[in-house]
C-alpha cells in the first residue's frame, strides 16, 4: 500500500472518530472533555489532508500547517484528558512545548536538505504530548478497573514505541524527500499504519472511558433515588403511625357520644320530635364516624395510598338517605327502589360527606341544600350535590380539584383544599367521574358504574 493511501485513510479515520466525539459531546455536553477530544482529532485529520496537498501545491505551507496541525490536535486530546480528571488545563506548559517543536518551521520547511530535523521534531512533539497523557491517565485512581483506561493507556504506550524507533531509525537512514510522498517502504509507511490503528484504539478508548462515567453517575443516582424511596416509605409509615394513634384516641369519645345518645332516648321518653330527631343525628354521626376509626385502625386502607382493594356491593340509596338524614338535608331519587354499586364503602361515604358538608359550608341556606340521585345512562349512576351558593367562575373549575387549591372567595372559611381532590381521587379509584356542571347554581356531579337495581339478593 502506498503512503498516499495510508494518508488518505488516515484523514478519514480522523475524520470519523472527531465526528463521533463531537456528536457524543452535543448528546451530553455535561462532558466537557468530550469537545477537546473532538477538536484533537479534526486537527489529525486536517493534518493529513496537508499533507495530500503537497501534490498540488509547493511544499513550504503544508509541510508547516501538517506539522502544527499535528502538534495542535495531541496538545487538545491531552487537554481533554486532563478536563477529564477534572483538573485545570496546563496552557503555559502546552504552548511552551507547541513553540519550541513548531517555530523552528517556519525556517527549515524551505529545504530539502532539513527533512531529517523536521522529522525529529515532529517526533519529539508528539513524544512529549504523548507522555503528559500517559501520566495522566496513569495518575487515574480508577486505570486498573476501567477498560477505557487501560486501552487508551496501551494506545499511547504504543506512539510513544512507534516515535521513539522513528527517532532512532533517523539516525541510520537518511528520509529521501522526493520518495516520501510516493514511497511504499515499511520505514515510511509503518508510522501511518500505526497512526490508523491507534486513532481507532483512541476513539475507542474515549467512548469507553464516558460510557464507564455515565455508568458511575447511574450507580450514583439509583444510590440516590433509593435513598429517597427509603426516606419516603419511612415517612408513610410514621404517618400512618400518627394517623392510627390519632384514631386510636377518637374510638373512646366516639363511643362515649354513641352510648350516651341511646342512652338519653332510652330513658327520656318525652323528648319532643325535633329533640328526638337531633339526637338521633348525634348517634347516627358518632356510629358513622366510629365506624370510619375502626377501618383505620383494622384495615389499614391507607397503607395503599387511597387503597381501593376492600371492594363490596354497596347500597347506594341507603347511604345517601342516612347521610342527608345526618345533615338534616333535602333527598331526592328517580326510582322507588334501591341503587347498588361497587366500591369501598368508607371512602366513598367521606367522599360523599365531604361534598355534603362543603354544600353546607357554602351555602346561603341550609335549605336549598340537594343532593339527588338518578339514572342517566344505561348502566351509570349519577349523584348531583347542589347549593344555593356563589357559582364557581369557569376557569377554575378543573383547578378546584387540584391538592390545596382554595378560591378566593372562601379564603375565610376553615379549610385545607384537601378535601376535593381526595374526593376526585376516591371517585377516580372507584372507576367514576366527577365534575362542576354549568348550571344556576352549584352542582357537583357524580357519576360511578351501576351494578343494579332493587333489592340486594
Amino acid at each position: 500500500m502506498d503512503l498516499k493511501t495510508l494518508i488518505i485513510a488516515h484523514s478519514l479515520v480522523s475524520f470519523m472518530v472527531a465526528t463521533i466525539l463531537y456528536l457524543l459531546y452535543r448528546q451530553f455536553p455535561r462532558f466537557k472533555y468530550t469537545k477537546y477530544w473532538a477538536i484533537g482529532g479534526g486537527f489529525m485529520a486536517l493534518a493529513s489532508v496537508f499533507h495530500i496537498s503537497r501534490l498540488f501545491v509547493p511544499p513550504l505551507v503544508p509541510i508547516i500547517c501538517s506539522n502544527g496541525s499535528y502538534f495542535i490536535g495531541f496538545m487538545y486530546i491531552f487537554h481533554g484528558f486532563v478536563v477529564w480528571r477534572n483538573q485545570t488545563i496546563p496552557w503555559k506548559l502546552s504552548l511552551s512545548v507547541i513553540l519550541i517543536v513548531w517555530t523552528p518551521f517556519f525556517f527549515i520547511s524551505h529545504s530539502v536538505r532539513y527533512i531529517d530535523l523536521r522529522v525529529t521534531l515532529l517526533s519529539l512533539g508528539l513524544t512529549t504530548f504523548s507522555l503528559l497523557i500517559v501520566k495522566t491517565l496513569r495518575d487515574s485512581p480508577a486505570r486498573r478497573k476501567n477498560l477505557g483506561i487501560r486501552l487508551s493507556l496501551f494506545i499511547y504506550y504504543m506512539y510513544l514505541f512507534a516515535f521513539s524507533l522513528r527517532l532512532l531509525h533517523i539516525f541510520f537512514v537518511r528520509y529521501d524527500y522526493i520518495s516520501f510522498i510516493e514511497s511504499t517502504s515499511i520505514r515510511d509507511t509503518s508510522i501511518f499504519l500505526v497512526s490508523i490503528l491507534c486513532l481507532i484504539g483512541h476513539g475507542a478508548g474515549c467512548i469507553l472511558i464516558m460510557s464507564s462515567q455515565l455508568q458511575n453517575e447511574l450507580v450514583i443516582q439509583f444510590d440516590k433515588l433509593f435513598e429517597a424511596n427509603q426516606r419516603a416509605e419511612n415517612a408513610i409509615q410514621e404517618q400512618r403511625n400518627i394517623i392510627s394513634m390519632i384514631a386510636h384516641e377518637f374510638v373512646t369519645p366516639l363511643n362515649t357520644i354513641e352510648t350516651s345518645s341511646e342512652l338519653i332516648l332510652l330513658k327520656n321518653s318525652d323528648y319532643d320530635h325535633s329533640g328526638k330527631t337531633q339526637i338521633e343525628r348525634i348517634n347516627q354521626a358518632s356510629k358513622r364516624l366510629g365506624g370510619l376509626v375502626k377501618n383505620v385502625l383494622d384495615r389499614d386502607w391507607l397503607q395503599g395510598e387511597l387503597d381501593y382493594d376492600l371492594i363490596e356491593n354497596i347500597d347506594l340509596t341507603k347511604e345517601l338517605t342516612n347521610l342527608c338524614s345526618e345533615y338534616d338535608i333535602n333527598y331526592q331519587q328517580d326510582y322507588y327502589d334501591s341503587y347498588f354499586i361497587c366500591g369501598n364503602r368508607y371512602l366513598l361515604s367521606i367522599a360523599f360527606s365531604c361534598l355534603t358538608s362543603n354544600a353546607i359550608k357554602y351555602s346561603h341556606d341550609r335549605k336549598n341544600v340537594l343532593v339527588s340521585c338518578y339514572k342517566r345512562e344505561e348502566e351509570k349512576i349519577t349523584i348531583d350535590v347542589s347549593n344555593d351558593g356563589e357559582l364557581i367562575p369557569p376557569e377554575l373549575r378543573k383547578k378546584i380539584f387540584e391538592k390545596y387549591f382554595r378560591t378566593l372567595q372562601n379564603q375565610e372559611q376553615a379549610g385545607t383544599g384537601l378535601g376535593l381532590y381526595f374526593c376526585r381521587e376516591i371517585i377516580t379509584r372507584a372507576r367514576g367521574t366527577i365534575e362542576i356542571l354549568d348550571k344556576d347554581v352549584t352542582t357537583f356531579r357524580v357519576t360511578l358504574p351501576l351494578l343494579k337495581t332493587g333489592m340486594m339478593s
